[in-house]
């Protein structure tokens, strides 16, 4: 399967008037840690899909995600590495697949809802 990713060096200023609010370098080795828990693996109220869009797919976290069922999954979508976070989707395991109700992918999503909010931008 394909992945996209980017990843840019560069630093742009911001311009005269503006200023930076919020930066996440992800240079470390998890998305959240001692120092940083801005990032949601989920919707808001922990939804890992929204069905009413028809996705295909279930949004998981980092390492493993314990279901509402209670079943853990390890599956993990995201990868974080020289201050580059790649977050990959996946066809579901056959094994899998009953587990998590007949979704045929895995992905991941960050957010910052009730973490980090401003106002325009």
């Amino acid at each position: 399967m394909d992945q996209i990713s980017t990843a840019s060096s560069a630093v742009v200023a911001p311009r005269a008037g503006m200023q930076l609010t919020f930066s996440d370098e992800f240079n470390r080795s998890t998305l959240a840690d001692d120092t940083n828990s801005t990032w949601n693996t989920t919707f808001l109220g922990g939804l890992r899909n929204l069905t009413t869009t028809g996705e295909k797919q279930i949004y998981l976290d980092q390492g493993s995600t314990t279901l509402v069922s209670g079943a853990t999954v390890t599956a993990d979508p995201f990868h974080l590495q020289d201050g580059v976070l790649s977050i990959s989707a996946r066809p579901t395991s056959p094994e899998l697949r009953e587990t998590l109700g007949g979704i045929n992918y895995t992905s991941g999503l960050i957010n910052t809802a009730g973490n980090f909010d401003f106002r325009y931008g």
